[in-house]
Order: C-alpha cells, then structure tokens, then sequence
C-alpha cells in the first residue's frame, strides 16, 4: 500500500479538514510529539509522515469491525444498563443429590393462596 508521503502546510489541512486553525495546529502538535509527522528540513512550514506515521496508517487500515450482539437489562433501582452474563442455573434436581436446599417461594405462595 502506497501513500502520499507529504501531508501539507496547516493551511491546507485547515481547508481540507474544514477545522479551525487551533484545532489543527495543537493535533499537529501531538502527532509531531508522538513521531508520527516530522516537519520537513527544506521547507519550515511543511510536514511529512514518518515511517512510524506509515505503520500506523498501515495498522490502522487492516482492522475489521464486527458485529456482536450483546443482551443488556435496565437496572431497576440504579436506571443504569447492565450486560447480562451468562451462567448456570442450578434446578433443584441437580442441588438435591448433593444436599443443598431450595427455598420454593411459589409453594409457600400456593399453600397461603397468595396470589390467586
């Protein structure tokens, strides 16, 4: 993959941006720090892309979005979404043989007619 190595003066990133000068030139600034757009020695106002700058272009263009489904509920106290984990449930036929005890409280419902 080929690219274009010189990136321009501000101005034109201005212009072909279409983001205010300040905006530009501090992002500038922070891609010059990290080494990945080096001003050019033969002119002042000029930037190019590093061979870092290069990789990065590169990295960045090989990754793939997919897609995931991921069942959330809302939190009736806290109104905040929750990922719902996924884990085993225990019936009361698996527990019994092991001795742990289930507290029905759908038979304690039916025994006081609650809820009929």
């Amino acid at each position: 993959m080929q690219f274009r190595q010189e990136v321009g003066t501000v101005q034109d990133l201005e212009r072909f941006l279409g983001l205010p000068y300040k905006v530009v030139v501090t992002q500038l600034g922070q891609l010059v720090y990290e080494g990945v757009v080096a001003h050019r020695s033969s002119e002042s106002n000029r930037y190019s892309i590093t061979s870092e700058g290069v990789q990065r272009l590169t990295t960045a263009s090989s990754s793939i979005l997919t897609r995931q489904r991921m069942p959330l509920y809302v939190d009736g106290i806290t109104r905040k979404l929750v990922p719902v984990e996924p884990h085993d449930l225990w019936t009361s036929k698996q527990l019994d043989p092991i001795g742990v005890f289930i507290c029905d409280t759908n038979a304690k419902a039916r025994a006081t007619g609650f809820g009929n």
